[in-house]
């Protein structure tokens, strides 16, 4: 039984009305599912007890949505959910966010039994959405004053002797932090080499900015170089290395995937996007690594097809051969 299925149990067993939101995504020879706005497996409605959820021991009304995971996984789903805008709107509405984690229990070779552990982002989320809302101005009066037939002081008065605040604008979102660049993991293509290991091409896709420098391999900065100056709209740059693939799901946690793997392509264009009516232009960068598709490699892809994920590259010394099978590193 998955974990999907244990949190519907769960639900049912309690006679709390719930359903499956995520999608299965109808590609030939993959499973590959997508969570209701990024971040919701099940969709739980009617009088809900959070105290079998998490938090205190009271009853409400209303409808949540519940992540679910594994236990190990709980924290890293959680900094995920802070980060899409669409987990404040639904905090906004009313909604609220339960993350249910599975894990088995007991020692080893005599497991006794699965454990659920819960957390709650549905207080935490519609606070944060609380203190962005604006605020009154704190120098106008919380009651209207009395009429007296003079003119008082008014809140243009105030705005003309101290000037007018400038509006700068927001800081746009960091690309690298702790050493790793933001890629969008596009797909996965599994596939069999000659000698019929199972091996799997890991499509990654960004935007170059010039804090990028420096952090990718050789020919790819020189490929860049010569994009800028040139007339070209693409170039593939070729003869790069075996690379050492760092990938975490958060920038500051620890490595959630280390493989060595093959740059099977690259390649760098210059593409115009449109973004709130306006069209920019910008260069992407492409790359397809092939590495071995263990246990591990796979279940990654599977939980996190379509995001953005936190990737360090480095030149390996180990050489990945199709037809050869490639030990994880440590993380």
């Amino acid at each position: 039984m998955t974990p999907t299925a244990r949190s519907m149990k769960y639900f049912r067993d309690r006679e709390i009305p719930c359903c499956r939101v995520e999608q299965r995504l109808p590609i030939p020879g993959m499973f590959v599912t997508k969570d209701a706005f990024g971040f919701g497996d099940l969709l739980v409605m009617g009088y809900v007890h959070y105290n079998d959820l998490a938090g205190p021991r009271f009853r409400e009304a209303g409808i949540s949505l519940i992540q679910v995971t594994s236990t190990s996984h709980l924290n890293a789903r959680e900094e995920k959910i802070l980060g899409i805008k669409e987990s404040v709107l639904w905090a906004d509405a009313g909604g609220r966010i339960f993350l249910h984690g599975w894990s088995k229990k007991g020692p080893r070779g005599k497991r006794s039994g699965l454990s659920r552990n819960a957390k709650s982002q549905g207080g935490l989320l519609m606070a944060k959405s609380k203190q962005q809302k604006a605020r009154p101005e704190r120098h106008l009066p919380r009651n209207a004053p009395r009429k007296s037939g003079k003119r008082g002081p008014r809140p243009q008065d105030r705005e003309d002797a101290q000037g007018k605040l400038l509006d700068v604008p927001a800081p746009p979102p960091a690309t690298i932090q702790n050493g790793r660049a933001s890629m969008h993991f596009v797909k996965y293509v599994p596939d069999r080499d000659k000698n019929r290991n199972r091996i799997v091409t890991l499509n990654l896709t960004l935007e170059l900015e010039d804090a990028h420098k420096g952090l990718f391999p050789r020919e790819v900065e020189d490929a860049w170089k010569d994009l800028k100056r040139g007339s070209v709209k693409r170039i593939d740059p070729d003869g790069i290395g075996p690379q050492k693939l760092d990938i975490a799901m958060v920038p500051g946690a620890e490595s959630d995937l280390v493989v060595t793997a093959a740059v099977k392509r690259a390649s760098i264009s210059r593409i115009k996007t449109k973004g709130k009516g306006k069209t920019r232009s910008v260069i992407r960068l492409s790359f397809g690594f092939v590495c071995s598709f263990d246990a591990q490699t796979e279940r990654f892809c599977h939980n996190n097809y379509d995001e953005t994920l936190w990737v360090k590259l480095e030149g390996s010394q180990l050489v990945f051969e199709e037809g050869e099978e490639e030990d994880h590193d440590d993380a």
